[in-house]
């Protein structure tokens, strides 16, 4: 099992949540607002980011393979690329 940041500090305040939030997705309700705005936010950034440094090439966010993401940056930095996002 792996967790993010943000799981790893929701297991320090509250294991039962983290628990809850790893077994039992179900349960999760919808996000406010304000956090979908947030992350609608981050994806605008990460879009100026790649604007402002083309050419790179985009590791594409998947949950449940971090190792597949991380074997994937290593093999392109193995290939001398020089932008990754």
């Amino acid at each position: 099992m792996t967790l993010s940041k943000s799981q790893y500090i929701r297991g320090l305040q509250c294991p039962r949540s983290l628990w809850l939030y790893k077994k039992r997705p179900e349960l999760r309700s919808e996000p406010e607002a304000e956090r979908t705005a947030r992350f609608e936010s981050g994806d605008e950034v990460g879009e100026l980011a790649r604007g402002l440094f083309p050419g790179g090439v985009e590791i594409v966010f998947d949950p449940e393979d971090f190792d597949g993401m991380v074997s994937g940056t290593q093999r392109l930095i193995e290939e001398g690329a020089e932008l990754i996002y």
